[in-house]
């Protein structure tokens, strides 16, 4: 969506960028579980994107460093202090 909507560019397909992107070894999925969706539906005072909200759950229950430089994510991750944030 944000390829469509021109706020990010790639150097090619978005299918391929992100298959290329996961086949690194310092790339790590993180799973959607029904505890990650419930915990993000729980998330008290992050904004109302479904989304970021389960991106950032995901990388809190699985305790995995978020690469991103959304400001809004950044600050929640200095507030609640158990979220790493590459970027």
């Amino acid at each position: 969506m944000l390829v469509d909507k021109g706020r990010i560019g790639l150097d090619r397909p978005t299918r391929t960028w992100v298959n290329d992107l996961i086949r690194t070894e310092r790339i790590e999925v993180a799973e959607l579980s029904p505890a990650v969706a419930v915990a993000a539906g729980a998330m008290a005072g992050f904004h109302t994107d479904p989304a970021d909200r389960l991106i950032v759950s995901a990388a809190r229950r699985e305790q995995i460093p978020l690469v991103t430089k959304d400001e809004r994510i950044r600050t929640y991750a200095e507030a609640v202090g158990d979220l790493d944030i590459v970027w």
